[in-house]
């Protein structure tokens, strides 16, 4: 019969505990620290180095008296004892032994020495809750190793490649910091250059604009100019209108000129005063 267990290291020292069901082992912790269990079987057993088998207490009869096993257990008796296992088991085949059950699986620890034992078992399995069945346990049916040097090794290489893996981290955390550091170094330089741009281009507006009110308020140089040229109505044409080439002179009647013009005879001498009719003079 081919039975699945379950393997994983005992929270308990000398004690196998999972699901309520528990055993007491002598040495257990110092051979290997193993215990197995088979799922939906209310039991556990120790799996000390360098035993073959894994190994459990015997179970009360079922059949209906203290020796008849149930249709789920086998009998075993030894020296006029007789006790019953279940059907994961077998009787025990150490002369003189009572009492005992062997699982029917190899003991992973088979042949190992107890410095062999905690070093495999620790890199191939881990600790249940002795409370719980929602822990996870392994059923790795990889190899142990043959000898404490090659177990020493394993050992070894795990604990440099998790050194390894912690210096890496590390290292890539001070990039990380030295990385942020310059940045934030880099952004408060940018923004001082901005800030100082920014101050020197507006102290440099509000010059330009005093100096632009204090020129709209001076006298336009061509006003000053005594030599410039008098405004003229439109395009050149000066203001001033002449009269007309065929009468350049025009005086009213009783004038020197509009006699002469009239009478073709030379005008009677004045003393330069020229009266226009109507005028009286005292």
């Amino acid at each position: 019969m081919s039975v699945n267990a379950t393997f994983f290291l005992s929270s308990t020292v000398d004690k196998c505990i999972y699901n309520g069901a528990s055993i007491d082992a002598n040495d257990l912790t110092a051979n290997g620290n193993l215990c197995a269990y088979v799922e939906g079987v209310n039991r556990v057993w120790a799996c000390s180095a360098p035993d073959r088998v894994c190994w459990t207490y015997s179970q009360t009869c079922k059949g209906g008296d203290s020796t008849t096993p149930d249709d789920s257990q086998i009998a075993c008796s030894s020296n006029g004892d007789e006790w019953c296992c279940t059907e994961n088991d077998e009787c025990t085949r150490t002369p003189g032994q009572i009492n005992i059950c062997w699982g029917l699986w190899r003991n992973p620890v088979f042949n190992m020495s107890s410095s062999e034992a905690l070093v495999y078992n620790q890199e191939h399995y881990s600790t249940l809750a002795s409370t719980t069945t929602s822990a996870a346990a392994s059923t790795s049916t990889s190899p142990p190793a043959t000898n404490a040097a090659e177990a020493s090794s394993a050992a070894s290489a795990s604990a440099s490649t998790t050194a390894s893996a912690s210096a890496s981290s590390q290292a890539t955390a001070e990039a990380g910091s030295s990385s942020l550091s310059t940045g934030a170094v880099a952004g408060i330089a940018v923004g001082c250059a901005v800030g100082g741009i920014a101050l020197a281009g507006l102290a440099g507006l509000l010059i330009w604009r005093r100096r632009k009110r204090s020129g709209s308020g001076a006298t336009p140089q061509w006003a000053n100019d005594q030599s410039a040229v008098e405004p003229k109505q439109s395009g050149s044409e000066p203001l001033s209108h002449e009269l007309h080439t065929d009468n350049q002179l025009h005086e009213a009647d009783g004038s020197p000129v509009y006699f002469q013009q009239q009478q073709g005879g030379t005008p009677p001498k004045s003393s330069g005063t020229h009266e226009l009719p109507g005028q009286r003079y005292p």
